[in-house]
């Protein structure tokens, strides 16, 4: 108001410029004026005091400043915002087989090719909180997730095979039923520690099965679950894509009777549209290829 008036030296120019009465800001004025203790402007006619015109350069000089850093600190968020629309970060869980990583780079490529796309690989849980902080736009593991606040898309289903041993006399069939392992040591991913939600379903679907799973050993890659079938642990459970059947010592046999894993592709619901376009994007496309692929 002070301002408004310094400009207009008239009150009901300045009124009529604020949208607001002339009364209203004639008071508003005079308020302001006694809270600190001396008068701004002298009437008929309006002019500033000495005082006054002190007052309107220094408010005028802060305005101009608060008016320049604000723009200097729209233009570094905005700096942000471009530097986000072009990095997108998925986590992944131990589990997802390198040849899926590069099915997604290569739909990167042809439908966001000036994104730069970076994976990381993410415990279930670390999961979840690095989709709440930002860290990652999406995380690609396998359901159940034990979370209804969070977006999933289905991307394709995995069989849970057995890693054994060419000599073990399981080795020569084409496929296993869930009690064939019911006496067996079995070596599993950490998903006690890593993804509670699944661990807990692979106890559910032995226990249905009629017996209490004995898992000797967790691990955290696919080369340390081979050794330990090598070294005559126990049978490994692996999702079907990152298992190897080309090895010389073991081979992989898929469990029959059990419902395939579904790899997913999560997402917050809140997330930003250009992060949803994305995952959107690349979950339709790999789906797609997964089609073709299945016929």
């Amino acid at each position: 108001y002070v301002l408004a008036v310094a400009r207009e030296l008239h009150f009901r120019r300045a009124a009529e410029r604020l949208y607001v009465s002339q009364p209203y800001i004639s008071r508003q004025i005079k308020e302001f004026e006694a809270d600190i203790g001396f008068n701004i402007f002298r009437r008929d006619p309006v002019c500033l005091t000495a005082s006054g015109q002190e007052l309107v350069v220094r408010i005028s000089e802060m305005l101009s400043r608060l008016d320049a850093d604000f723009r200097i600190a729209v233009d570094a968020a905005r700096a942000v915002n471009q530097r986000q629309a072009k990095e997108f970060t998925i986590g992944h869980c131990a589990c997802t087989s390198p040849q899926f990583r590069r099915q997604i780079r290569v739909v990167q490529k042809v439908r966001f090719p000036k994104l730069r796309m970076r994976f990381r690989i993410l415990s279930v849980l670390d999961m979840f909180d690095a989709l709440e902080s930002g860290q990652i736009q999406v995380g690609i593991t396998f359901a159940p997730l034990g979370r209804d606040d969070l977006r999933q898309i289905p991307l394709r289903s995995e069989r849970l095979c057995a890693i054994l041993p060419r000599r073990n006399p399981l080795s020569v069939e084409s496929s296993l039923s869930l009690a064939d392992l019911s006496k067996r040591a079995l070596v599993t991913a950490d998903f006690r520690r890593t993804h509670p939600a699944l661990h807990q379903w692979l106890n559910e679907q032995c226990l249905a099965t009629g017996f209490r799973p004995a898992f000797v050993e967790e691990v955290t890659s696919t080369q340390e679950a081979t050794d330990l079938v090598q070294e005559g642990v126990g049978i490994a459970l692996l999702p079907e894509g990152v298992c190897r059947n080309d090895t010389q010592d073991v081979c992989v046999i898929p469990i029959r009777d059990l419902k395939p894993l579904e790899l997913v592709l999560v997402y917050r619901s809140n997330c930003s549209p250009i992060a949803a376009k994305i995952a959107i994007g690349i979950a339709d496309s790999i789906r797609s290829d997964e089609l073709a692929r299945t016929g």
